[in-house]
């Protein structure tokens, strides 16, 4: 269940990298129940949760979650640092593109939060089409990883596969666990939550939802 992620995480210096062919969520299944069908629509929009802490201590959440869109239109947003950011807790942000060129596509996030102290650190996002080609792909795997920065973060680390789910629907899997200093699973599904409603008005080309500061 514990994958190259966690592993990366703790040891922030240096981040292993797998090749693009090996890029795999952080955890083979995911317990977040299946979004309830809506009379004779089967995949409505919407999103569902699960959470929980290892025995270890880490806390994990998983979330599904179904977008109307194809799978290339939801995978620009992943591309989108504003998009992906967790806007709730991150408050300035800035970004290096293609930091992995092997990867379709990769960046590193820096990021800034404000809280009783300031603490700052990387995280690494690595994508890469799976199945299909990379201009229309019907499934997408994306990771990220608490790459450099603050002790205070121990481990962060994420996941998402894109699927083509039909009719012009991606099927959205999330996973994410965290150890980390005053925060818990509340933390990681909110995060989800806000990162499932993100994508979704970004799909849209909608407006980014905005969080009370």
């Amino acid at each position: 269940m514990i994958l190259w992620s966690l592993l990366a995480c703790r040891k922030p210096e240096p981040v292993f990298i797998p090749s693009p062919d090996l890029l795999a969520p952080l955890e083979e299944v995911n317990l977040a129940p299946e979004v309830p069908a809506d009379g004779d629509n089967g995949h409505p929009e919407g999103v569902t949760f699960a959470s929980g802490q290892f025995e270890d201590g880490i806390y994990w959440a998983h979330a599904k979650a179904n977008i109307a869109a194809p799978v290339s239109t939801v995978w620009t947003c992943f591309q989108d640092p504003e998009t992906v950011v967790d806007r709730r807790e991150v408050d300035e942000w800035s970004v290096d593109f293609d930091v992995e060129p092997e990867f379709d596509f990769s960046m590193t996030l820096h990021l800034i939060v404000v809280d009783f102290v300031t603490v700052d650190y990387d995280s690494l996002w690595l994508e890469e089409a799976v199945e299909g080609p990379e201009t229309a792909p019907t499934r997408v795997v994306v990771t990220w990883q608490k790459s450099d920065g603050t002790n205070f973060i121990k481990l962060l680390s994420g996941s998402a596969v894109l699927t083509d789910d039909g009719d012009d629907v991606t099927r959205l899997e999330l996973i994410a666990w965290l150890e980390a200093s005053s925060r818990d699973e509340q933390t990681l599904v909110s995060y989800l939550g806000d990162l499932a409603a993100s994508v979704t008005a970004c799909a849209h080309g909608e407006p980014l939802p905005v969080y009370p500061p």
